[in-house]
């Protein structure tokens, strides 16, 4: 299960992942929406890499197993450059300094 868009870094990394572990073969099932990925492991269709955060908050009571993976994933976030930042993308900024 994996996002449609090709510069998806977790659509990547599951892909390698299945190749990495000689998948024999593997379906590829493309989906616009992190929901639709989880509904479709949830379902038995596959497996698929995703942020751990969201394993971690949204499988709580589901029928979902997950396991992390011991590779951490580097994020770059652009910002546009402004005089003054809105108080929400402060904050946001602040969370991912602290991760």
């Amino acid at each position: 299960m994996v996002n449609s868009d090709p510069n998806c870094i977790y659509r990547n990394k599951t892909l390698e992942f299945s190749k990495e572990n000689n998948f024999y073969d593997p379906t590829i099932m493309e989906f616009d929406s992190l929901e639709s990925i989880l509904q479709a492991v949830q379902d038995g269709l596959g497996i698929s890499i995703i942020p751990a955060d969201v394993a971690k908050n949204r499988t709580e009571g589901q029928l979902i197993r997950y396991k992390e993976l011991s590779e951490t994933i580097k994020i770059d976030f652009l910002i546009k450059h402004r005089k003054q930042q809105p108080q929400g993308l402060k904050k946001f900024i602040q969370f991912l300094k602290r991760k």
